[in-house]
């Protein structure tokens, strides 16, 4: 008699449930960011995607940059990087070091 096993740990959650945006938060916010950097590469989107990754809010007439209400788009792209960065330092370097001293 074989031992009996238990729930399998490669069981499929349903989309958009609280488990599999938690499991897939870094592939989620990176396909994110990708839409607004290949945003750059064509002509008609460069000025929408640049509010997003590139500072620049200009005051007339100088070289002197300034806030305003576009920094908000700024600042949601690069808490977005933050949440990549975040990811692929627990997936590649947190959880091997665990594994390695506890297992």
């Amino acid at each position: 008699m074989g031992f009996k096993r238990g729930k399998s740990g490669n069981k499929n959650v349903p989309y958009l449930s609280h488990e599999f945006v938690i499991q897939n938060h870094g592939d989620i916010v990176t396909c994110i960011m990708m839409v607004f950097t290949v945003g750059l590469m064509f002509q008609i989107t460069t000025p929408l995607a640049s509010v997003f990754i590139i500072p620049a809010h200009v005051i007339e007439d100088s070289q002197l940059l300034n806030y305003g209400a576009q920094d908000i788009a700024l600042v949601l792209f690069y808490t977005l990087a933050a949440v990549v960065f975040h990811a692929v330092i627990q997936e590649y370097i947190l959880d091997v070091i665990l594994l390695v001293f506890f297992f």
